[in-house]
């Protein structure tokens, strides 16, 4: 599937989940494992769905969720394994931005994040992405930097 037609895949995702005939207890719907990104906005039947169907893509996809972002992906898979381990909530908010695309890059003393910002991308302006920045990671941004610290640290960074 191609980043035109992730904002669109909520729908036809929650849709999937709920159709016996595409899930199982133990099996992602159909196509699921090509997108994890999602639009939240979402009602409380939804979001306790969607928070169900989050925790199965985390268990398949543990520590990248968007293998198809093949230039970051290592940085994730460290990232998110050191988080999985040590900061449960941290964890899962870096888990949901990178399956809304957010790109890491190495530094010289940390690793950084970015998110990618356009109609093709979850974050349609730079706008929202702020809006989700200092919804879920400014309160966290201590123990973020932390795992960033450890996981530039653990890639030989100073």
């Amino acid at each position: 599937m191609d980043n035109k037609n992730w904002n669109n895949r909520k729908k036809e995702i929650m849709k999937e989940k709920t159709s016996s005939s595409n899930t199982d207890d133990n099996h992602l719907p159909k196509e699921a494992s090509k997108n994890c990104s999602t639009e939240i906005n979402l009602n409380r039947k939804e979001d306790e769905e969607f928070t169900e169907y989050m925790a199965r893509i985390r268990k398949y996809y543990k520590h990248d969720p968007r293998p198809d972002l093949k230039e970051d992906s290592h940085l994730w898979e460290i990232v998110l394994d050191i988080a999985e381990r040590n900061y449960t909530e941290a964890y899962r908010i870096l888990h949901g931005f990178r399956c809304g695309g957010a790109r890491l890059k190495q530094g010289a003393h940390t690793i950084k994040m970015e998110a990618r910002i356009g109609s093709d991308h979850l974050w349609q302006s730079k706008k929202e992405y702020m809006a989700d920045r200092k919804r879920w990671l400014i309160p966290k941004r201590k123990i973020l930097s932390e795992i960033f610290f450890l996981a530039n640290n653990n890639l030989g960074g100073e």
